[in-house]
Parts: C-alpha cells; sequence; structure tokens
C-alpha cells in the first residue's frame, strides 16, 4: 500500500508529455520522455498486478498503453489483470486480439486457456487452445517480442 500510495502521489505531480508538442510531433529528444512514461507505467501496473491491486494496475497499464499502444508485453499484462478481476469478456477480448499481433507466441493461447476454463468452465474450447499452445512451444521458444 506504501508504494502504491508514493506512486499516485508521484504519477499525479507529473505532466503528461502527450499535452504538449509530443502529441503532434515526435522530437527526438522529446520522445525519449515517453519512454520513461511507457516503461515506468507498466512497471508499476506489473507490479500491481502481483500484488493484486487489480483496478490501479488496470489504469497504470492503460495509461502505458497510451505511450506506446504497441507493446505486446503490456496487452498480455491487462489480458492478465481481466483474467484475475473476472472480467472474462475484456479477458478474452485481449488476449485474442494478442494472437493476431504475435500470432507465433503460445502465451496468448495458454491465457485463452485459462479464460475458457476459469470464466466459462468449457472445457473443450480449452483444450483446443492448450494444443495449439503446445504445438507453438515445439516450433519455438516463447518469447515476447521487444
Amino acid at each position: 500500500e506504501e508504494v502504491l500510495e508514493i506512486n499516485k502521489k508521484l504519477w499525479s505531480s507529473y505532466s503528461s508529455p502527450l499535452s504538449g508538442s509530443l502529441s503532434k510531433y515526435k522530437n527526438l529528444f522529446l520522445t525519449d520522455v515517453l519512454s520513461y512514461y511507457y516503461q515506468n507505467s507498466k512497471r508499476l501496473g506489473d507490479y500491481l498486478l502481483q500484488k493484486g491491486y487489480l483496478k490501479e494496475a488496470e489504469s497504470y497499464l492503460l495509461k502505458s498503453l497510451e505511450y506506446e499502444a504497441g507493446d505486446p508485453e503490456t496487452h498480455l499484462l491487462l489480458g492478465k489483470v481481466w483474467l484475475e478481476a473476472k472480467q472474462c469478456k475484456k479477458a478474452e477480448e485481449k488476449f485474442l486480439e494478442l494472437k493476431t499481433i504475435i500470432p507465433d507466441n503460445p502465451f496468448p493461447d495458454a491465457y485463452l486457456r485459462q479464460v475458457y476454463l476459469n470464466c466459462f468452465s468449457d472445457e473443450q474450447k480449452a483444450s483446443q487452445f492448450l494444443d495449439s499452445c503446445l504445438q507453438k512451444e515445439k516450433e519455438g521458444q516463447p518469447q515476447l517480442p521487444q
């Protein structure tokens, strides 16, 4: 809780780098500022997810996606938040979206399996994703693109 409170104070004192010229122009020097906001809001979201602060984790992960919308790892973390929060339809949609972003990666399939087992109690559908996940794992090491 102390980490969360400290971070709430810090983040509320920051100005969004997208509120100025960076929203239109990607100046080389200033664009690097976005990287810090993106990485640290994602890192905090991941930490809060691990500690069970799902609502707060969702908020920081969505903030991270404002700065870097194409990061598959942030999308994966957001899907995990929704899965943990039993927001089943949102989790399902996020993991299905991730399958199109990183089609050869087994992680979206593994989490879809969890969605169908834990949310929808659909073992038949879950087994399809298990098979797909295992096939992708055989074909290569699972890694999220950087």
